[in-house]
C-alpha cells in the first residue's frame, strides 16, 4: 500500500509535494501491528548525541562541477519557464535532478526545493516552476536513495540510511555551488515532509544559504516511535537493529544540528499531521535557533492531516520569494492560480 502522496490539483496540474511511502502502515494507522519490538526504545527523537561531527559533512569545494543539462520534455504550469535536466559531480558520484529558470534569464536569486520521501526531483516540477516564474532559478535534485534505483526502499533501517543523510546534505552543498556559479547570490532552501530533516542538518553546517522553508516536516524516527514503540517498517525488524539504526540516526539529525542554524527559519506544520505529528513538529521547532517562526494550520486536505493546503504552499512560496527580494507583483501573478 502507498501512502497520500500530497497531491493537489491545480489548474490541471497536480502538486506532488510530500510522500510517505516508506510510512505506508504508519500513514493508514498507529497501532503496532506487525513485528514485536522493542517496547522501551529511545526518545522519539532518538538518543542525544554528545559529541557531533559536522565533518562528516565536509567536501572539495574547489572541485570540479562538471554541470551539463538537457532541456526537458517536461509539462509545467508557465510555459515561459525553462525546465532542464541537470547533472554534477558530488562526492558520492553523479547527481542528477532538474532546474528551472525564470522567464527573464539571468537572476540573482535560487531556490533549492527538495522532494519528499520516496519522490524524486521530477515530482518537485511544479514547485520549480512556480518559484521560477516568480524570478528564481531553482534547482531540485534526487535523494541518493532515488538515484540508487529503491523508490520502494529508500529507507532500509541499516548504515546506508545514515550514510546516504550524509551524502544528501553534501550533494545539497555542491547544489549550492552550482547556483553560485550561474551568478546567484541569495538563495532559499525549500523543504518538504522527509527532506526537512536534511534540510535541518544542512542549516547547521551550510552558511551560504539565505533562509529555510519547511513544510510538513518533523525528525525522520520520530514518524516510526509511537508511545515509546516502533510501528510500521520499522517494528518488524529486531531489537538490535532498531536500537541500532536509532543511534546511527541520531549523528545525522536535524535535532542535532538546526540549534547552530544562522538563517532565519519558517515552520509550516498542520495540526491533524499523524505522520509529522504536532508533538514531533514542536521538538524541532524548539530545537532550532530564535530566528524561527511557525505557523500552524487546521485545513490539511488529506485524512492523515499531511498533506498542505494551498493557503500553505501559497504561504511557503511568499516566504521564500519575500526572502529573496523577488518583485512582489510578478510573485502575485504566479500565485493566482493557487489562490483563485
Amino acid at each position: 500500500m502507498r501512502a497520500s502522496s500530497g497531491y493537489q490539483r491545480v489548474r490541471g496540474h497536480t502538486w506532488t509535494l510530500v510522500t510517505a511511502a516508506a510510512l505506508a502502515t504508519v500513514a493508514c494507522g498507529t497501532d503496532n501491528e506487525q513485528g514485536v519490538g522493542p517496547t522501551d526504545v529511545e526518545s522519539p527523537s532518538g538518543p542525544h548525541v554528545d559529541v557531533v561531527d559536522e565533518s562528516a559533512f565536509d567536501y572539495d569545494e574547489g572541485g570540479k562541477l562538471n554541470v551539463e543539462e538537457e532541456p526537458a520534455d517536461l509539462t509545467v504550469p508557465f510555459p515561459d519557464v525553462d525546465i532542464f535536466t541537470i547533472s554534477y559531480d558530488s562526492a558520492g558520484g553523479e547527481v542528477t535532478g532538474l532546474i528551472a529558470y525564470p522567464p527573464e534569464g539571468d537572476t540573482d536569486a535560487g531556490v533549492i526545493a527538495m522532494h519528499g520521501m520516496p519522490e524524486r526531483a521530477v515530482d518537485m516540477i511544479e514547485p520549480l516552476a512556480f518559484l521560477s516564474c516568480a524570478g528564481a532559478t531553482a534547482i531540485a535534485i534526487d535523494a541518493p536513495y532515488a538515484r540508487a534505483d529503491r523508490m520502494t526502499t529508500p529507507l532500509l533501517f541499516d548504515e546506508t540510511d545514515r550514510d546516504e543523510m550524509i551524502q544528501l546534505v553534501v550533494d545539497l552543498r555542491r547544489a549550492v555551488d552550482v547556483l553560485e556559479s550561474k551568478g546567484v547570490k541569495r538563495i532559499a532552501y525549500d523543504g518538504v515532509s522527509w527532506s526537512v530533516d536534511g534540510g535541518g542538518v544542512l542549516a547547521g553546517v551550510e552558511p551560504r544559504i539565505d533562509g529555510y522553508a519547511f513544510m510538513v516536516g518533523s525528525p525522520v524516527v520520530d514518524r516510526f516511535i509511537r508511545n515509546g514503540s516502533p510501528i510500521g517498517p520499522l517494528a518488524e525488524q529486531s531489537e538490535q537493529v532498531i536500537n541500532d539504526w536509532l543511534d546511527l540516526m541520531a549523528t545525522v539529525s536535524a535535532m542535532e544540528f538546526i540549534g547552530t542554524a544562522t538563517a532565519p527559519i519558517y515552520f509550516q506544520n498542520n495540526t491533524s499531521d499523524t505522520i509529522s505529528t504536532p508533538e514531533s513538529a514542536e521538538r524541532l521547532h524548539a530545537a532550532a535557533g530564535p530566528d524561527h517562526e511557525v505557523q500552524w494550520y487546521d485545513d490539511s486536505p488529506s485524512a492523515n492531516g499531511h498533506d498542505p493546503s494551498l493557503q500553505m504552499i501559497a504561504d511557503h512560496i511568499r516566504w521564500q520569494t519575500d526572502l529573496l527580494g523577488l518583485d512582489t507583483d510578478r510573485v502575485d501573478t504566479c500565485l493566482a492560480p493557487l489562490e483563485q
